[in-house]
Parts: structure tokens; sequence; C-alpha cells
């Protein structure tokens, strides 16, 4: 088990900041938080710089509703110069600011995200908000940019089909269509477009 593990490493080496953060997110998973708050303090404690400890302990702190705390965590990370993961924690950042109900940072985080890595979390999740402000003009430009390069997934290209068909545009409705069928013939949008079914 992790958690027996990290606390080996810990009862030879009690300040071992990985191990903490381990223990900090395994505690958080298990529903104990006051455990897990306090090996995420002893674990940036002994690596200040670690942005990896940062990180967890602001997705930590954000699922306790502690949206500063968890601000100034996800900010730590990101000015870490060597941190590989940066479009990730903005990724996880923007999640935040909107379950926070700040949807402007949000969309602006998930905006900085995809110029980093595309991935299609993202561009689904900066689309939708912006469907959600009424901003269709926008979001079907994130959607677009987005299905238009390797990283497009099945779903991000279904929801181009929907959205294509709702404002009557059928060049851009076959278009995605076509690339849906030979991109990912055995996956459930597809499936679910060939159906119609479209809630599946």
């Amino acid at each position: 088990m992790a958690l027996d593990e990290s606390q080996k490493v810990l009862g030879v080496l009690a300040d071992h900041a990985q191990a903490l953060g381990l223990q900090g997110l395994i505690y958080m998973r298990l529903g104990e938080p006051v455990l897990a708050q306090k090996s995420f303090l002893l674990a940036e404690k002994a690596a200040p710089l670690d942005a990896d400890i940062a990180h967890n302990h602001a997705v930590f702190l954000c699922e306790q509703g502690r949206y500063k705390d968890s601000f100034e965590r996800f900010d730590s990370a990101m000015n870490r110069p060597l941190y590989s993961e940066k479009a990730k924690t903005m990724w996880v950042w923007g999640v935040c600011s909107h379950k926070s109900g700040d949807i402007q940072s949000a969309q602006q985080l998930w905006t900085q995200s995809l110029t980093v890595k595309a991935t299609a979390e993202t561009a689904l999740a900066l689309a939708l908000s912006l469907k959600q402000q009424n901003q269709d003009i926008r979001a079907a430009e994130v959607l677009k940019n987005f299905n238009g390069s390797e990283a497009a997934s099945a779903e991000t290209l279904l929801l181009g089909v929907q959205w294509a068909r709702q404002s009557a545009d059928s060049e851009t409705s076959k278009r995605y269509t076509s690339i849906l069928r030979q991109r990912f013939p055995n996956s459930t949008q597809w499936g679910a477009l060939q159906r119609e079914a479209f809630d599946d």
C-alpha cells in the first residue's frame, strides 16, 4: 500500500519531501483533510521550491474550498522556472477558479494552458464555458482551432459536429464527421453520431 511505503520512508527520513507529499495525496483521497494538510505543510517546509508539492497542495486546498490559499500554491508552482507541467497546473487552476465563481480567470488560464500544451479537456472546458457565457463565436473558434490540430479528440469532434449543425454549417459538420470516422471509428462518439444519440 502506498501509505505504508511512504511511512516506511518517513520512518528513516522524517523530512523526506516527496514521501510527505505522497502521504498528503493519500490522506486527501482517504478523506482525511487534517492529516492531509499536515503532510502537505511538512512537505512544503522540507522542499519549499518543489512545484509538484505546491500543485498537489493547491488541489487539496481547492477541494476544501480554500480558494485564496489554493491560488497562492498554484502561483508558486507556476513560478518555478524548471517546472515542466505548467499546462497541467494552469488547467487545474482554471477548474478551481471556475469552481470559485471566477469565470473570467478560469477562461484566461485555460487559454494560456492551450498555448503551452493543447489537450482535449482544456479545449472542452474553455469552449463550453464560453458557450455558457453566450460567447458563441469565441467558443466555436476555440473548438475550430483545436479540432484542426493533431490533438483533436473524438469528444471535441462530436461537439464540433453538434455545434455546426446547430448553426446550419453543413460544410463544417461534414468535415468533422469525416475526421471522426477516419480517426476514431471505434469510439463511443462515432457510434453515437451514427445513431444520432448525442447524449450517449
